[in-house]
């Protein structure tokens, strides 16, 4: 499967930002973790890989990006204002950036977007039964 590592200094953000593609054809997939994008080498790639045939049959081109979230809502450090100014900044990037990068890219308009919310789960809730799949769970994946 092609991966390729990308990175470009963001006017917006004023910092460096960095994505993972997978894919060379297909309508795109814009996926958001909640966490680092370092988490791709654990529990996000597997995400990547269950789209594997997608990607592969040239139906998906994913592109995972990084968040600014501890440089916003979790920087519990920074006033209220400031956290909600970083995010319009993140905002504008995605918008003016970003999307048109992965439009570009893909020579795509049709974006998909998916948001993945990764968290620790402590060792005595991982013992807990799991609820059964939901039929509208599969249809979203189906769907793709």
């Amino acid at each position: 499967m092609h991966r390729e590592h990308l990175a470009w200094d963001s006017p917006r953000l004023s910092r460096r930002m960095e994505l993972l593609w997978f894919g060379h054809a297909g309508r795109p997939l814009l996926i958001f973790l909640t966490r680092r994008l370092a988490l791709l080498r654990g529990r996000g790639l597997l995400l990547v890989n269950a789209l594997r045939p997608k990607i592969e049959a040239g139906e998906l081109q994913v592109c995972c990006v990084d968040t600014v979230n501890l440089e916003s809502w979790h920087n519990k450090q920074l006033p209220p204002l400031m956290r909600v100014a970083r995010h319009e900044q993140y905002d504008a990037y995605l918008r003016d950036e970003l999307v048109p990068m992965i439009q570009n890219r893909s020579q795509r308009k049709d974006l998909i977007t998916l948001w993945v919310v990764v968290r620790r789960v402590p060792r005595d809730e991982l013992r807990l039964p799991l609820p059964a799949p939901r039929e509208e769970d599969h249809l979203l994946l189906g769907d793709l």
